[in-house]
């Protein structure tokens, strides 16, 4: 699998002392934790597929939130283009990703024409309460549509408090399709703010059980199978005015809708 890291140089948004151990909690993949997916109204998680119950609450890591492309090949990820959007990460056009002729795709269950490159976002959660670790991993427009979202509203709270992170609520909506009927989506709701150091013990107990081999394997959404290499190691933490300057010029670009993602 040929798997290319696309990182800018540019200073990192917020503070990054608490996320330290992230990097080495994600050695060998971009899933820490308990896999998490929407799947026909359901929050299901981990390779049992236990179901989280609507109004769960977890927090978000908003300062990891990967976004970008992964091309499908039988059914498995063959290549990315995947970012950090605190990096100031800008995936690139699909026209410049190749894999144009539409002849030479794969098809659906409908036989129609399957675009091998998809729109991807991964986004590090914790329980609110104890350090239970997912990683949120979606493509479809409705997850996309969410957790853009949910990027807009953290944008515009780091102008002024970039030390804090949101408590979300997992639920659903629905709307009427002219073909498929009653289509469920999920809702990611804020219901409040927390400092973003919360993830450190968690993800220094992830690192700690990856190292004496305790972790369980993550899975890819689709295959079940580990889909890439581990992202590069976290930038050293900015200096308070560096982070200061860097988290403006963040807060701007993570409000961008998610069909940009």
């Amino acid at each position: 699998m040929n798997a290319v890291m696309e990182r800018p140089s540019s200073a990192v948004a917020v503070e990054r002392n608490a996320f330290e151990a992230y990097g080495d909690a994600a050695v060998g993949t971009r899933i820490v934790g308990d896999l998490l997916r929407f799947n026909k109204g359901d929050w299901l998680a981990g390779q049992d597929q236990d179901e989280l119950e609507i109004g769960t609450r977890l927090v978000a890591n908003l300062p990891e939130l990967m976004v970008g492309w992964v091309k499908w090949v039988d059914g498995k990820p063959e290549d990315q283009r995947m970012g950090r959007v605190a990096d100031g990460f800008v995936p690139p056009s699909r026209a410049s990703l190749g894999d144009l002729d539409e002849e030479e795709w794969e098809t659906d269950e409908e036989g129609r024409p399957r675009d091998p490159w998809q729109k991807t976002n991964y986004l590090l959660l914790k329980a609110e309460e104890g350090d239970q670790l997912y990683t949120l991993a979606g493509s479809s427009s409705g997850m996309l549509t969410a957790i853009g979202t949910l990027a807009r509203e953290y944008g515009k709270r780091i102008r002024m408090r970039p030390d804090e992170v949101p408590v979300i609520e997992l639920g659903r909506d629905k709307y009427k399709h002219k073909v498929y009927s009653w289509v469920k989506v999920p809702v990611l709701k804020i219901v409040g703010w927390v400092k973003a150091d919360v993830f450190a013990d968690a993800l220094a107990a992830e690192a700690a059980a990856r190292d004496d081999g305790e972790a369980g394997p993550a899975h890819d959404p689709e295959t079940g199978e580990i889909p890439f290499d581990a992202p590069p190691a976290p930038a050293a933490p900015a200096k308070p005015a560096q982070a200061a300057k860097a988290t403006r010029a963040a807060g701007k670009r993570a409000e961008a809708p998610a069909t940009q993602f």
